[in-house]
C-alpha cells in the first residue's frame, strides 16, 4: 500500500539474495516463473461439523498444484479472469510506477500495465482493489485517496481513485469516487431490480466503511456506505448504508463490526453483504438495489473475540474477512469464515439467507490454523476455496481445494499446498503487515479465488520476501521497496 522509506527496510537491501522468476528478454517489466508440483498431488478429505477427516477418493482426473511468483511487488492482491482466459492481477509496484499485471498464459508470464491518474500521479498503495464487470468485461482498479509513504508522508483524503479499461489495459478511463470513506472499498455487480443501467445490463455497487474500517483511539467505524453506478462505473451515487456501530448490532460496545465484499443474485438482483458482526458472522440483505437493508446473524458461526486494535496486527488477522460470501447461478449462497479455533468453515443457504446448513470444517485435516479464506462457485454445488494454512511450527502455506458435492451435509474436498512445501509463502509466521504499515510497508488482508474458463482454479496470494524485515530474498531497492511479491496459486485438472 505504501512506499517504504524506513531505515530498517533500507538495510534489508544489503541482505537480499536475488530475484524469484526470470526476466523475459527485451521487456524489463515482464516476468515468467510458474512452478508446478505433481509430487504434491491433491489429497482427499471429508468436511464435517467437528473437523475435516482424511478420505481416499477415486476420480477420473488428478489435480496438480502450482504457484506463480509474478516478479512484482504487491499487496492485498485481487484479480479478474476474462472469458478468453486472460488474468488481470493487482496491484503491481515498480520503481517507475504502480499498476496491474496481465497474463495470457495461465499465469506463466506477466506483462506490467501502468495506470496513471489524470493529474499524472500513480495510484496510491493504500487499499487497492481490482474487479471486473462480467457482461462487458470492463476491468476496474481503484485505490484510496489516502496516500502515505510512512508517518512522514501522510496525505489524508477521502474517496477512491478509480481507473477502468475496455481494451485489456491498453488505455484507461477515470472516475473520481467521492465518498466519506478511504478504506476497504469493494466493487461487485449484478442485475437491476428496477433501474435501467446504461453501458451494461448490470448495476455496479461499491461499499466501504466510514469514516474508517478499524476502531481507533479517537475514531471508530460508523456506517457501511453503499454506492451505486448505473453507467458501468463512470459515476457513483450513495443509495444506502448499514450501521457499523456495535450497539446497533447487539454487540458489546468494545466489539468490532467490519464488512466484506458483496454479491448480487443473478436472478432477481438481491444484494448480499457478508460481515463480521462482532463474534459471529452476519449478512446484510437488500431487495431494492442497496437502498434499505435487513441484517441478521448466520447461525452457529463463532468468531474470535475482539479486544483491541493490537489484536489484529499482533495476534490474529482473522478479524478481517475480505470475501465471506459467494453466490451461484441459482442464487444459492455460500459463506466461508475462519472460526474461533482458526479453522476454515463453510455454510450454505438455499433460500436467500433465511436458513443455513450446519457449518463444516473445509480446511485440510493437517491444518492447525488458517489466515483468511475465500470461496468461488463454478456451478451449483461445485466450489473451490483458498486460504493461508499452517501445518506445524511457524510457516504458512498457500492452500487450495475443490469440492464437487458442496450441498452434501459432509462434502468431500480435494486440496493441496500450492507452493513448494519446502518454501512456504510466509516462512516464520503470518504477518498482515500492520506494524510495517507505520514505516511505509504494505498490508495483506485478503485472499481471492476464481475459476478460469478451462476449469482450472486460480487464487491470489502474497509471498513474504522479507519475513523478518531485515533479511530479504530479493532486492527491495529494485522492487519499489516491496516486502511482498505477488503470487498466484493454481490447481490444474489433468
Amino acid at each position: 500500500m505504501m512506499k517504504n522509506k524506513s531505515a530498517v527496510l533500507a538495510l534489508a537491501a544489503l541482505f537480499s539474495v536475488g530475484l524469484q522468476g526470470c526476466k523475459i528478454k527485451d521487456n524489463p517489466y515482464a516476468f515468467e516463473g510458474q512452478e508446478c508440483y505433481p509430487e504434491q498431488a491433491a489429497t482427499g478429505y471429508r468436511a464435517t461439523p467437528i473437523g475435516a477427516v482424511a478420505e481416499s477418493i477415486s476420480s477420473t482426473d488428478s489435480i496438480v498444484p502450482c504457484l506463480s511468483k509474478t516478479g512484482f511487488g504487491s499487496a492485498e492482491p485481487t484479480m479478474a479472469i476474462k472469458n478468453d482466459g486472460s488474468i488481470f492481477y493487482g496491484p503491481a509496484f515498480t520503481n517507475e510506477g504502480n499498476g496491474i499485471i496481465r497474463s495470457r498464459d495461465n499465469g506463466v508470464s506477466w506483462d506490467f500495465l501502468p495506470i496513471t491518474l489524470p493529474n499524472g500521479e500513480d495510484h496510491s498503495r493504500v487499499q487497492p482493489f481490482l474487479g471486473m464487470e462480467p457482461v462487458t468485461e470492463r476491468v476496474f482498479f481503484h485505490s484510496s485517496k489516502l496516500n502515505t509513504g510512512g508517518l512522514d508522508e501522510l496525505d489524508f483524503g477521502f474517496g477512491f481513485n478509480m481507473s477502468w479499461s475496455d481494451d485489456d489495459g491498453a488505455t484507461w478511463g477515470y472516475t473520481n469516487v467521492e465518498m466519506a470513506a478511504f478504506d476497504w472499498g469493494k466493487v461487485y455487480a449484478g442485475p437491476p431490480v428496477y433501474s435501467e443501467p446504461t453501458g451494461t445490463s448490470n448495476v455496479l455497487y461499491l461499499s466501504a466503511p466510514t469514516p474508517i474500517s478499524t476502531p481507533a483511539v479517537i475514531v471508530s467505524p460508523q456506517k457501511q456506505q453503499v454506492m451505486r453506478s448505473l453507467d458501468n462505473g463512470e459515476s457513483w451515487d450513495e443509495v444506502g448504508f448499514l450501521s457499523l456501530k456495535p450497539s446497533d448490532n447487539d454487540c458489546h460496545f468494545l466489539e468490532w463490526v467490519i464488512m466484506g465484499a458483496g454479491v448480487v443474485d443473478p436472478n432477481d438482483g438481491t444484494v448480499y453483504i457478508g460481515f463480521r458482526r462482532c463474534n459471529r458472522l452476519g449478512i446484510g440483505i437488500s431487495h431494492d438495489e442497496g437502498v434499505t437493508w435487513q441484517v441478521q446473524d448466520i447461525p452457529n458461526t463463532n468468531l474470535i473475540n475482539y479486544y483491541t486494535v493490537l489484536d489484529v496486527g499482533l495476534v490474529n488477522g482473522n478479524y478481517v474477512m475480505g470475501e465471506p460470501l459467494s453466490i451461484d447461478s441459482d442464487g444459492n449462497l455460500y459463506a466461508v469464515y475462519p472460526d474461533v479455533d482458526d479453522v476454515l468453515r463453510m455454510t450454505i443457504s438455499r433460500d436467500g439467507g433465511q436458513s443455513w446448513s450446519a457449518p463444516v470444517v473445509v480446511s485440510a485435516p493437517n491444518v492447525r490454523s488458517v489466515r483468511y479464506g475465500s470461496l468461488t462457485v463454478k456451478t451449483p454445488g461445485t466450489v473451490a476455496i483458498a486460504y493461508y494454512g499452517n501445518i506445524g511450527k511457524a510457516p504458512y502455506h498457500a492452500m487450495m481445494a475443490e469440492s464437487l458435492n458442496a450441498f452434501d451435509a459432509n462434502p468431500v474436498f480435494r486440496g493441496a499446498i500450492v507452493n513448494n512445501v519446502n518454501d512456504p509463502v510466509y516462512p516464520i509466521g503470518f504477518d498482515p503487515g500492520y506494524l510495517g504499515m507505520f514505516v511505509g510497508g504494505d498490508l495483506n488482508e485478503i485472499v481471492q479465488v476464481r475459476y478460469a474458463p478451462n476449469g482450472d482454479v486460480f487464487a491470489t496470494f502474497n509471498v513474504n520476501m522479507c519475513p523478518d524485515y531485515i533479511n530479504c530474498t530479493w532486492d527491495i531497492t529494485e522492487k519499489a521497496q516491496s516486502q511482498l511479491q505477488g503470487g498466484l496459486g493454481r490447481l490444474i485438472h489433468q
